[in-house]
């Protein structure tokens, strides 16, 4: 899971342009008012989350969240250069998500339809567990709205799916993402070495999650 970022879904043009991904801000804007064949997964008090689509202009939306800066500080990601690399993210890693009711999903402002970002649930083959993740634009962090998003993503996967365990884990400096975790009722389970970075890790049971006031 990275930290926090948060940026807005009208960019300017030339901003866009400048860093090399010619075309972007046409897709940016496009993609502001298409919302026809988007399906909701869950709302907050500000917030909606929507399934990704496999098209390039959530692709772009994708594209200029990993491009900005402090996006993936804390991440052992590579930096994505087109629409076209955003786009087979989407293909391979969101969408199958989705097969299982799970997934990375959209986040808007219910106020003005703004992408912000992404938060949702993954399953992880590898450790058999369901984890909690989110990604924001950096203008909009300090809002609260990714601990909003995760708080919601938690409702869902236990009231919605059943499911009786989440877990989540932060870089070890990320002290934004992981303030945000204790926030929302996680509990700390020690220290690990995940996809070659130094990360605590929480969890939340269901049990937990329905004695908790943090979720109220």
């Amino acid at each position: 899971m990275n930290m926090l970022c948060s940026q807005t879904m009208f960019f300017t043009l030339p901003s866009l342009q400048s860093e090399g991904v010619p075309g972007i801000g046409r897709l940016l804007k496009k993609s502001s008012t298409n919302f026809c064949q988007m399906q909701v997964i869950l709302q907050t008090a500000r917030l909606y989350l929507r399934c990704f689509n496999d098209n390039d202009e959530d692709a772009a939306l994708i594209l200029h969240l990993n491009s900005q800066p402090g996006v993936l500080q804390y991440l052992h990601e590579f930096p994505l250069l087109s629409v076209s690399d955003a786009r087979s993210i989407l293909q391979t890693v969101i969408l199958p998500q989705y097969e299982n009711k799970l997934g990375r999903w959209a986040v808007h402002l219910k106020d003005s339809d703004e992408f912000i970002g992404w938060c949702g649930l993954k399953f992880r083959p590898e450790r058999n567990e369901t984890d909690l993740g989110y990604r924001l634009l950096p203008s909009f962090w300090g809002n609260g709205y990714a601990s909003e998003a995760a708080k919601g993503c938690l409702k869902y996967a236990f009231e919605e799916l059943g499911l009786a365990i989440i877990h989540a884990c932060a870089h070890k400096q990320n002290t934004a993402s992981l303030s945000i975790l204790t926030k929302i009722g996680m509990h700390y389970t020690g220290d690990e070495i995940i996809d070659h970075c130094p990360v605590k890790c929480f969890e939340i049971t269901k049990q937990n999650y329905s004695g908790t006031s943090a979720l109220a």
